[in-house]
């Protein structure tokens, strides 16, 4: 059983997605919090520890948003968006074949 899209259109969607973004706000800044206890203070172990924290903040913020089925699982769709993200990360470019599966895997 799927959890995607399990609260989209219902009355816990506005919720979970306030969530989503409080745990994405929470990792960026335990990222910012590793970044700066490594390069200030070179406190690496401690470093290392927010880098954790960040990464379980992301993890949480991207359960809710496959519950409110934020982002696609049509085929199609998926590899459209991943297209979509690779080509403002990296430039159009980059991302020149047709089909960007190959590109991707």
């Amino acid at each position: 059983m799927s959890i995607f899209g399990k609260t989209k259109g219902t009355e816990l969607e506005k919720t979970i997605a306030q969530l989503a973004q409080g745990e994405a706000i929470g990792g960026a800044m335990y990222y910012a919090l590793a970044y700066i206890a490594q390069k200030q203070f070179g406190l690496d172990k401690v470093s290392n520890e927010f880098i954790e924290l960040g990464n379980q903040e992301t993890n949480h913020g991207a359960f809710y948003a496959m519950l409110n089925g934020r982002y696609p699982t049509d085929e199609k769709y998926f590899w459209q968006m991943v297209r979509r993200s690779e080509e403002r990360r990296v430039g159009k470019e980059v991302c020149q074949k047709p089909n960007i599966k190959e590109n991707v895997i």
